[in-house]
């Protein structure tokens, strides 16, 4: 499995322009580290991700759906309560040695301070074992709790899970009808919230 940056082509030289100070800036996933998660048994690093756009391509059975459900593990609610089956079937089974962890960590790119840490560079891991699981934030323990309100401040809401689309949501997408899509763009612009403060309340009047 590799990965491909994928910057957008200039329409004058039909080369790729040059990524700006701006786009170098701007938060974004740096690079995911996996060890012992599904089948990913040594420790493995993708090249350091473009700030634009970015393909991960390979072969059948290369990893790259546990891939992508490695960085869900660590940024999203999928795995919340596990219980002992659930954390053995995270780890990696094969040949040799069964291994006793698994540890997945995503590096931000935090130049434009959109996380609200001082760090141009955060780092995010998780950690699971037959026992239980842990995050980690630059080095430091922290709990489910703080790494929720953490994401949450840069916009990695869970009440707007629409920063990791699976390849099945983005087909559904594409089948949808104008109004199927309108529902969506307002529920991910958080519209519907506002529509609901400001539908019409009933009036209660008290009893005669």
């Amino acid at each position: 499995m590799t990965l491909l940056p994928r910057p957008p082509q200039s329409a004058a030289a039909g080369s790729p322009p040059t990524v700006t100070p701006r786009e170098l800036a701007a938060m974004h996933i740096k690079q995911v580290i996996i060890e012992g998660f599904k089948s990913y048994k040594e420790q493995f690093a993708l090249e350091e991700f473009s700030p634009r756009l970015n393909v991960v391509v390979g072969a059948n059975g290369s990893g790259k759906s546990n891939f992508f459900h490695a960085v869900r593990f660590v940024l999203t609610d999928i795995h919340v309560q596990l219980r002992a089956e659930d954390r053995r079937s995270l780890l990696h089974e094969g040949a040799g040695h069964a291994v006793p962890r698994a540890t997945v960590e995503v590096v931000f790119c935090n130049r434009d301070g959109r996380l609200p840490i001082d760090r141009d560079e955060v780092r995010l891991s998780r950690r699971v074992d037959l026992r239980g699981d842990s995050f980690s934030l630059n080095g430091k323990a922290v709990n489910r709790e703080e790494v929720q309100s953490l994401l949450e401040s840069a916009g990695l809401s869970r009440a707007n899970p629409y920063y990791v689309v699976q390849q099945g949501r983005i087909t559904q997408m594409t089948t949808m009808t104008d109004p199927q899509r309108l529902d969506l763009l307002k529920e991910i612009g958080r519209a519907r919230e506002g529509e609901a403060r400001l539908a019409p309340q009933p009036l209660l009047l008290p009893p005669l």
